[in-house]
């Protein structure tokens, strides 16, 4: 008995280190993969082939012998283990280890096996300098991961790629000034997208002091910014540059992205989170925004965008937004923007820190105030085609009002940026 028991443990054995065994590029596959609002990073085992005489299996991550992810006793012949807290400027070492349990006819005469493979999860691009992309490969399930500063201004090298980056932590920006070429500190071209993944880029400015310029974190160019927040930052322009706000460029989409107290002063436009142009927006907020342009009555200021769209060029749509202005300073001032061409959908702003959410056309209709108190309301913004199961929840933001003072109210956040 005991030596057909030992051939049958053998047996299994066999068929489970086909898997392990097989590397990374076919067991174990390192990918980011949804997980409700947020993208998680980590491994993709497969079973192949799987144990013909298994009832179910239990997966386990290991991190210097520590258990930091598991499912137990599942019957499926694959499965996705997160590597929560990945430190994006330092690879690691992990261990795979997968458990067949015996079906319950042969639970009697046979015995769990278990096989574990040990793998790396350095990849990154091939650049040589000390802030390259140390994990990911670019595409879209296996995106740059982007933890420092470093990593973030090492997208410009990058620029002319298609590439997705996802970040896996707050960065604190710093001080910019004669840094911005061809608009945007950090470029975001050629089709590629940037996923905050529920991360914050707070601190520090931007100022401009070349030609026809904008003062923007990111510049867009056929690019795509997602669930990002911006938070305590200035931007601003000389006499002969051009707009300021978090985000700008030619041509993209900003989707589930936030900005909170930002002091943004423009020649001829500033916003509180788009600065203007061919840059739509979905389902973002802003509070706490300080937006002043000067000299040009043709744009003006907006609790959310500048100015919206070009003429003849790109008509984009900003929906699913409102703003909380602290203080707005233009020849003309919006609630939400300055519609040039495109539209403004379903969206609201604070009563009190503009005549109308959009210009020109002195248009409420799409962009409607409402009274502080009135933001607490789930309904409004639910009959209004907002979703409340997947992007927003009810919450609660902090932000500095005109005079400095901290104010906090009850609104519509993000569900992205909820703690884990």
């Amino acid at each position: 008995m005991k030596r057909w028991i030992g051939a049958v443990l053998a047996a299994c054995l066999l068929v489970l280190s086909a898997v392990p065994a097989a590397a990374q590029e076919s067991g174990v596959r390192l990918t980011a993969q949804q997980a409700g609002a947020r993208r998680e990073y980590g491994v993709y085992v497969t079973l192949d082939p799987a144990s013909a005489r298994a009832k179910d299996y239990s997966y386990e991550l290991l991190e210097g012998g520590s258990v930091i992810a598991s499912r137990e006793h599942v019957a499926d012949t694959a499965c996705f283990l997160p590597i929560v807290n990945i430190d994006a400027a330092s690879p690691g070492r992990y261990t795979v280890r997968v458990t067949a349990y015996p079906s319950g006819e042969r639970a009697g005469f046979e015995r769990a096996a278990s096989i574990q493979k040990e793998f790396g999860t350095a990849k990154g691009c091939s650049c040589a300098t000390a802030d390259r992309f140390q994990l990911g490969s670019g595409t879209e399930n296996d995106p740059y991961l982007v933890g420092t500063l470093g990593q973030l201004l090492h997208v410009n090298q990058h620029a002319t790629q298609k590439c997705y980056y996802m970040q896996t932590a707050d960065i604190q920006f710093g001080d910019y000034t004669s840094m911005v070429d061809d608009y945007g500190v950090v470029k975001l071209h050629s089709g590629s997208t940037y996923d905050g993944n529920g991360h914050v880029i707070r601190g520090g400015s931007v100022k401009v002091t070349r030609t026809g310029d904008n003062a923007e974190v990111f510049s867009l160019k056929n690019g795509n910014l997602l669930n990002t927040g911006f938070e305590d930052m200035t931007f601003s322009v000389n006499s002969s540059g051009y707009g300021a706000a978090p985000v700008g460029g030619h041509s993209g989409t900003v989707k589930r992205c936030y900005a909170i107290n930002i002091n943004a002063v423009g020649r001829n436009h500033a916003g509180g989170l788009i600065n203007c142009w061919g840059i739509g927006a979905e389902d973002c907020y802003t509070a706490g925004i300080k937006a002043s342009s000067t000299s040009d009555s043709t744009y003006g200021s907006g609790g959310l965008i500048g100015y919206l769209g070009s003429p003849g060029a790109v008509s984009p749509t900003v929906a699913r937004t409102y703003a909380f202005p602290a203080k707005l300073s233009a020849p003309k001032i919006s609630g939400i923007g300055y519609i040039r061409a495109g539209s403004i959908l379903n969206s609201f702003y604070l009563k009190g820190t503009a005549s109308y959410g959009s210009l020109p056309g002195n248009d409420n209709t799409n962009a409607a105030p409402l009274e502080l108190s009135q933001f607490a309301d789930q309904s409004r913004f639910e009959a209004a085609g907002w979703d409340f199961e997947n992007v927003w929840t009810m919450g609660e933001i902090t932000y500095n009002d005109a005079s400095g003072n901290a104010v906090t109210a009850a609104a519509p956040v993000l569900r992205v940026f909820a703690k884990r």
